[in-house]
């Protein structure tokens, strides 16, 4: 038998009241775009005061090249705010673009915020925050509860499919916050389809750029628009204005290899990357196994040639002395324990699972990468 006071002593924290823990705490509410305070990542806009992925110009330039790509642009998958502080208490004042109405991904992703620290030179998940009601845009959450007064560096992931309208990071009155930085210099960009915005992931933190981004210590840039990724020339252009760009992967056959927009689009888009980025190297990514896949005839031919395709647009380009990779994620999903349609959510959109594995594939191709030499975390 145990002895009591080791029984109390186990169970001492989990009678702590952590509600009455922060009943007179006093919160001060901070802009995070005081750049003092704060550092935002994995927007690359330069109007410093939106956390939308395009500026209001740019949205305005591809509202005639695509009818889904300047709403789109408005939503703030891949961003994140990162500081220090040494604040038990951190809370979010958020007002949001629109309200939670999606079939295939949840409240918390699509809406919600999450929050991670680092211990032990790792970041880890901490807790969520997301509307109290499904048809709220504006909301209170506290996002940040820790026991113990120390530094903590922090990242706070914004939401996967709604746009941030405007945000206030509450923090316990008397206490600092500073802004903290990657390790690494410059940005990767990813260049995608509904599958890299985030569907599937069950909160922001899971998305396929926030977790390559927290691997590899570096900025992210997640241009991935749902259903939407069609290598359009105009899209191009703008992503590639992006200042600093290290590596582009491309994983956009998705949308762009269920038609001829991959075959028509791509070298033109591709080449505006070049334009500015002479020696840029490029990563092509195909698409992950669908349930569909098995069942309708087309697939099978539409993948083959696709793959093919891909695979030929490597070729050409190093010809041309270019740094430009094929990376394979048709079998990512192949297992044999479970069906490759177990990897989804509903047979096209991965969950963590599927998250988890690609991100693993996209982080050993960005290692093969000759130029870049990233300090990995922690």
């Amino acid at each position: 038998m145990f002895k009591e006071e080791i029984i109390k002593k186990a169970y001492a924290y989990t009678k702590l009241d952590d509600d009455n823990m922060f009943n007179d705490v006093i919160v001060e509410y901070h802009d995070p775009f005081n750049e003092e305070e704060f550092k935002i990542y994995g927007s690359g806009v330069s109007d410093k005061h939106t956390f939308y992925r395009f500026t209001q110009e740019e949205i305005n330039k591809v509202t005639g090249v695509s009818k889904d790509v300047p709403w789109l642009a408005t939503h703030s998958s891949g961003i994140q705010i990162h500081f220090k502080t040494n604040s038990r208490f951190i809370t979010i004042r958020v007002l949001e673009n629109g309200i939670f109405d999606m079939k295939n991904l949840n409240f918390m992703a699509q809406c919600g915020f999450d929050l991670y620290y680092k211990e032990d030179g790792i970041y880890k998940y901490h807790n969520s925050s997301f509307p109290n009601y499904i048809d709220s845009k504006k909301f209170i959450s506290n996002i940040g509860l820790f026991r113990e007064e120390k530094e903590r560096e922090i990242i706070i992931n914004l939401p996967l499919y709604i746009g941030v309208v405007n945000l206030e990071i509450g923090i316990e009155k008397g206490k600092y916050v500073k802004p903290n930085y990657f390790q690494n210099n410059g940005k990767i960009i990813c260049y995608g389809t509904s599958i890299l915005q985030g569907c599937g992931a069950s909160r922001p933190g899971l998305c396929v750029t926030n977790l390559i981004s927290r691997y590899f210590d570096i900025d992210v840039l997640n241009y991935a628009f749902s259903g939407a990724g069609l290598l359009e020339k105009e899209v191009g252009e703008i992503i590639a204005s992006r200042d600093d760009i290290r590596l582009l992967i491309i994983d956009a056959e998705a949308n762009a290899g269920c038609d001829r927009w991959m075959v028509d689009n791509f070298d033109n888009f591709i080449n505006e990357f070049y334009k500015k980025y002479p020696d840029l190297p490029v990563i092509l990514m195909n698409k992950t196994k669908m349930a569909i896949d098995s069942y309708i005839p087309r697939n099978k031919f539409m993948k083959e040639f696709n793959d093919r395709f891909l695979k030929s647009r490597v070729r050409k380009y190093r010809k041309l002395n270019k740094e430009i990779y094929f990376a394979n994620n048709y079998v990512l999903f192949d297992n044999q324990f479970l069906d490759a349609s177990e990897f989804t959510v509903d047979g096209v959109h991965p969950n963590d699972l599927g998250m988890l594995e690609i991100s693993k594939n996209y982080i050993k191709a960005i290692k093969k990468v000759k130029i870049l030499n990233l300090k990995k975390e922690g």
